[in-house]
Formats: structure tokens, C-alpha cells, sequence
């Protein structure tokens, strides 16, 4: 008997992230040791939230998401456990509309996030502050949801700008939207 079968439910579920596999190598390694072997059901789960419920629920047994939603759960009572992984440099990129080609031309643009307090909107903001010299009061923050939504949200033009992971940041660039140096 594996280690985690006797505190996994019967029906072993897999949730796979919104990104290549590639950028989440340390996925293989419950892949390899057979923790979804006997997976009937493989749902995609889309949004740090929504992971973090379905692993508080066991509708699946492990989830790569931000750690801020987990210490969140904690925080509130929840048994969790954070697995942690290194990164030397995120995958995102800070994408702009064309027409934007430096941190200057932001000022009264609006922002696409996913939330107003989580981990990337964070990052962004220090971003903003520090690369950009913009206050808080220089741009306007619209909550759009995870990378695919903001994508099709800075494709759509309702955001002049966002901060998006592989491949919708490696793809956006592809098509002529701008990546700004941070």
C-alpha cells in the first residue's frame, strides 16, 4: 500500500492545470508513482479558488495552486498541507495592448486581475510600484478572472493590460501584443 491511499477517497479524480505540463514538472512525480493510476475522471479545474475547494472537499487529492489560497484555508480552520516547489523566476509576463510600449504609457489604463488580493495582483502592484513608478491611483484594477480570461479580455479590449502565465502570455505575444520590461 501506498503511503497516501488510506487517506485518499476510493475514486482518485486528477485536476489539471490551465498550462502545460511542462510548466508544472513537479506534477510527474504523483503522476509516476501512481497517485491517478486508477483515475476514472479527469476534471479540469480552472482558478486557484476553485482548486482550493476541491481539495478541502476531496474531489481531488492534490492541486498546484498559489500558496496565498492555502494559507487562506488554514487560516479558517482547514487540514491541509502545502508541498512546496521553487522557482527561480515566475513563467508570467506583463502583457499591454499594442499600442502601450512602456510602464509610462499605463497611467488611467485599466488592469486585468483575478482578484483584488491575491498572490499575482500583489506581485503586479509591486510591479507597477517599483519597474513603473505608478501609484495605486495611476491605474484601475477589473477583476476578469485566471489567465485564459484575461487573455481573451486584453484580446477583447476591456483590459489595456495584464499579468498572464504560459502559454496565453507566449501566445498573446504571437499576435503582436506587447510584453513589458519589468
Amino acid at each position: 500500500m501506498r503511503p497516501w491511499e488510506g487517506s485518499l477517497p476510493a475514486r482518485r479524480r486528477q485536476a489539471r492545470p490551465a498550462f502545460p505540463r511542462s510548466a508544472s514538472s513537479r506534477a510527474a512525480a504523483p503522476r509516476r508513482a501512481g497517485l491517478f493510476s486508477s483515475a476514472r475522471k479527469r476534471n479540469s479545474i480552472r482558478g486557484g479558488t476553485n482548486t482550493a475547494r476541491a481539495v478541502l472537499s476531496n474531489t481531488i487529492p492534490i492541486g498546484r495552486i498559489n500558496p496565498d489560497y492555502v494559507i487562506d484555508a488554514m487560516e479558517k480552520g482547514a487540514k491541509v498541507k502545502i508541498i512546496s516547489g521553487a522557482m527561480e523566476k515566475i513563467p508570467y509576463d506583463v502583457v499591454a495592448r499594442p499600442e502601450i510600449k512602456s510602464g509610462a504609457d499605463l497611467k488611467g489604463k485599466t488592469v486585468g486581475v483575478d482578484s483584488l488580493t491575491g498572490g499575482t495582483t500583489l506581485m503586479l502592484r509591486e510591479v507597477f510600484e517599483k519597474a513603473y513608478k505608478l501609484s495605486d491611483k495611476d491605474y484601475k484594477l477589473l477583476v476578469v478572472g485566471t489567465s485564459p480570461d484575461r487573455y481573451a479580455a486584453l484580446k477583447g479590449g476591456s483590459v489595456h493590460v495584464t499579468f498572464m502565465g504560459p502559454p496565453f502570455n507566449l501566445r498573446a505575444r504571437r499576435e503582436g501584443f506587447t510584453k513589458l520590461t519589468t
